[in-house]
């Protein structure tokens, strides 16, 4: 039987958590409230992906691994995780909360085999499972089939955009096993200093395949006489980077730069642009929301997958480029750099709706309510 005094609660991290846990540097929003469960819980206890150098997971599952990720085009990593330490830790949990697709592809296994002995409770936290576009029938075929695996074996799936949410219907019809809770951020954490008085220049950051690398790098180079900085791995510096471009290396889960000095880059930028391919995977939330915590204009192409077109309105507190062309970026950007009542009064919007509705604690308390109230277990 469930303790909901004090339950068993077990996150699933990918890398880059444990040297984040409990520094001021960081912020805690890709933690998913596990900290606000910690707090409230001293069963709350958390895997992270790690590279195990044991024969199995070194050479077996690794190589397996590879096979089946060309296969279905997913990532699988199952060496990251399925060690006897963990799966002991998961069978003997309560409740599980999968903080993507891709911790709940690597767990399947020892999950799967949990849940043939005992009821526990499955939680998986959406971000691009149903979006990926696949060029051969047979790859969409299996692919179907490892969505409805995770789905049979998952109690509820959390989608942080509307998007992905309303197309995941299409492939089951328990409905009630889906929620819609939007991603939020730390919004103590993300509040400008307000001393930088001379904001200038224009900010990328952004890592994920759904980015376009290409356009915002074409942007840069019609727009001489602005300076921008972008915050990415995925640019080489190889590559004809434009004068005007200051390239800084950086990765969330290889804490290139901490938290602290992100803030410094938004406080001192004047506008912050997420060029967009269409996708129904909600890309570019927690910039966008960093960004406007931090009185940062944003500029945004509107993808498929945006996150929420109820409350983020184009013209109000976020510019919603549907003309995706190099050139209407270009044409947006020169129409508000100079003008200080549009951006004041985007940035002034953003930030009042970010801090009223997708504060952290919103989220912790909706994830709450998901586990112990509305749970099918």
């Amino acid at each position: 039987m469930k303790d909901l005094e004090n339950p068993k609660v077990t996150f699933i991290f990918g890398t880059g958590r444990e040297e984040k846990m409990d520094n001021p540097e960081y912020s805690n929003e890709f933690f998913y409230s596990y900290d606000y469960f910690l707090k409230d819980s001293t069963n709350t206890q958390y895997i992270e992906f790690k590279n195990y150098e044991n024969f199995i997971n070194k050479y077996i599952l690794r190589y397996l691994d590879k096979i089946l990720s060309k296969i279905f085009k997913l990532g699988f990593t199952t060496n990251s995780v399925c060690k006897v330490k963990n799966f002991k830790l998961i069978y003997n949990s309560e409740y599980i909360v999968l903080v993507n697709e891709r911790t709940a592809i690597a767990s399947l296994p020892m999950i799967m085999l949990t849940k043939i002995f005992k009821k526990t409770s499955v939680n998986l936290i959406v971000m691009g499972l149903f979006s990926k576009k696949l060029k051969y029938n047979y790859q969409k075929f299996l692919q179907k089939i490892l969505i409805k695996l995770i789905i049979l074996n998952t109690d509820n799936l959390i989608f942080l955009g509307i998007g992905e949410y309303n197309e995941s219907k299409k492939f089951t019809t328990k409905h009630e096993k889906l929620h819609y809770v939007p991603f939020s951020i730390n919004t103590d954490f993300w509040s400008s200093s307000g001393n930088s008085k001379n904001k200038e220049g224009i900010l990328f950051i952004g890592n994920d395949g759904n980015r376009d690398f290409k356009k915002v790098l074409s942007i840069a180079k019609k727009m001489p006489e602005l300076k921008f900085t972008f915050l990415t791995e995925n640019i080489q510096q190889s590559v004809s980077v434009p004068k005007n471009v200051i390239l800084i290396k950086g990765h969330w889960n290889k804490s290139v730069l901490t938290d602290l000095e992100v803030k410094k880059l938004y406080d001192d930028s004047k506008i912050s642009i997420i060029p967009l391919h269409d996708s129904l995977q909600p890309s570019g939330q927690s910039v966008a929301m960093q960004s406007m915590a931090m009185g940062v204009p944003v500029i945004i192409s509107k993808t498929r997958g945006f996150w929420d077109t109820d409350n983020f309105l184009d013209g109000k507190n976020i510019l919603l480029l549907e003309n995706n062309s190099v050139e209407n970026w270009v044409k947006t950007i020169n129409e508000i750099y100079d003008n200080s009542d549009t951006l004041n009064l985007l940035a002034l919007n953003a930030n009042e709706l970010v801090r009223n509705q997708y504060d952290m604690r919103k989220f912790y308390d909706k994830l709450k309510i998901i586990l112990f109230v509305n749970n099918s277990v």
